[in-house]
Order: C-alpha cells, then structure tokens, then sequence
C-alpha cells in the first residue's frame, strides 16, 4: 500500500474542519482583514477553532503585539481581527545644540519621555521633556545660543539672557537665578 505524503494528510485535515463547520451551522466565515493575513487561511472554521492572525509590517494588532487571536464561538468571532499603525515611535528627533539625557534606544513605547539638555552657551526654549504619544512626538524645544537670545516685550531679559515674565522683576525673589531682575528696582523693592 502506497503511503499518503504528510502535505495530502493536512489539507484534508483542514477541509475537514470547513466541511463540518459547514453542517453543524455553528462555523464563522473567514474574517475580513485588511493588512495582514490570518492562519490557517479557510473559507469556513469550526466552532470552538482559534485563528492567528498577523499584521503587514509596521502594523500591529490593537494589543500591540504582531499578531494577534480570535476564537469562532457560537458562529461568532470572539472579536474582529484588526491591523492598526504601530503606537510606538521611532527615534526623537534631533535639536540642534542638544543631548538627550538617557540611554539610547531604537524604540519607544507609547507613553516614553526623552529628556533634552542644550550644550554650554545654550539656552533652552520650550520643555526639556518629550513624550510619545500615540506614534508622534510632542513638540521639541530649541536651543539657543545665548548672545542671541531675545526676549518677548512682555518679558524681561535677565543678565545671563533667561527670560521671565515682566511682572516677575521686583518682587523680592531670585527668578533669574543670577538676580539680576532685582537689581536697580528702586522705590520698587522697598517694603512700605
């Protein structure tokens, strides 16, 4: 007796599985997927059978993994197979002047913060922290160099070019850290 080569024993396996999906009238139709591909890839799958699916590169299922499973129960998949764009970011963008302060990595989950912090001679604008949010990058701050630094007409530039608000100058507390916004306040800084 001839025997029956192992791929012949499969496929019939398989058939057999849609076959009597078919006649208990319980089985799911294959899911539709956009994106990626499901395994084993049928028309029809018994109930109680579990399908994996995979997602095209770059893509990843809503648990962010590569790939995910849906059980058929009751004629029903336990949920819709889904391909999203992956969540994570790649890596933060430069700054001119700057260093992140931390390991690198090439990879960042949804969530990650990156710290900046400018060279000698530069002055920060905007925050030092970053994060990534659903796959994007929050705004980065730039760095100055600080004889170029000008500050906006509501502020006051202090004397190592830090910018503070206006109202902050003359009110008894170092907010320039070099109090400079305290000096020549006159009758200004003078408890009544």
């Amino acid at each position: 007796m001839k025997e029956i080569p192992l791929y012949v024993i499969i496929v019939l396996h398989i058939w057999s599985y849609g076959v009597k999906a078919q006649e208990s009238g319980k089985g799911c139709q294959r899911p539709q997927l956009d994106n990626g591909f499901v395994d084993p890839e049928q028309e029809m799958y018994q109930d109680g059978m579990t399908l994996t699916y995979a997602c095209d590169k770059g893509l990843k299922t809503p648990m962010e993994g590569w790939w995910g499973m849906i059980k058929c129960e009751n004629g029903r998949w336990s949920d819709s197979p889904l391909c999203t764009a992956s969540r994570s970011c790649d890596a933060p963008p430069q700054v001119n002047h700057a260093t992140i302060v931390q390991h690198y990595q090439h990879k960042f989950s949804n969530g990650s913060k990156v710290v900046y912090k400018c060279k000698r001679s530069f002055m920060m604008e905007g925050n030092a922290d970053i994060f990534c949010l659903s796959g994007e990058w929050t705004s980065v701050p730039t760095c100055s160099h600080e004889d170029l630094r000008k500050c906006m007409d509501s502020q006051f530039q202090c004397s190592n070019r830090r910018c503070i608000p206006t109202t902050w100058r003359c009110d008894k507390d170092n907010d320039c850290s070099d109090n400079s916004d305290e000096e020549n306040c006159g009758n200004e800084n003078v408890d009544p």
